[in-house]
């Protein structure tokens, strides 16, 4: 298995404000690279959105490892869908901290299964409990840490 170094990786984070900032503030003394957009330059500020529209897809190509931290609204909801996955770099990982409903389940396991996607970390998924049926349960390639709620 190869081994890898955090600076090759370059991070795009997708979501704005305290989270945002702060993964890129955890991320920072690992050496991250980080995606035009992502976040901002000066530590303590609150993260960017990442670009919308035309710059969209520039960002993506620059991302190897996606970190969505969206907000749940009409704009966001599948956002994580063929179209954006197929904007990243050839084994890419994808990681949704944010809403199930970001993420298109069956486009992420056909980016996953094509080899587009290296892997994908999910702590959030469409249906809660995600049903036993679900063939994320089982895929090699897929992390799981689903949030508890209480």
């Amino acid at each position: 298995m190869p081994e890898y170094r955090a600076d090759e990786f370059t991070v795009g984070i997708m979501g704005a404000g305290v989270l945002g900032a702060k993964v890129a503030e955890s991320l920072q003394p690992w050496g991250s690279r980080f995606a035009s957009g992502a976040v901002a330059a000066n530590p303590g500020r609150r993260c960017r959105a990442s670009p919308a529209g035309a710059e969209l897809g520039e960002f993506l190509q620059g991302t190897r490892v996606l970190i969505n931290l969206l907000p749940n609204t009409a704009e966001t909801a599948g956002i994580i869908n063929q179209t954006l996955l197929a904007q990243l770099p050839d084994e890419s990982y994808v990681l949704n901290l944010a809403r199930g409903v970001h993420v298109v389940e069956e486009d992420l396991l056909a980016a996953l299964n094509s080899g587009k996607l290296k892997g994908a970390m999910l702590d959030v998924f469409s249906r809660e409990p995600l049903p036993q049926e679900s063939p994320l349960w089982a895929h090699p390639r897929v992390a799981m840490t689903p949030m508890w709620r209480q």
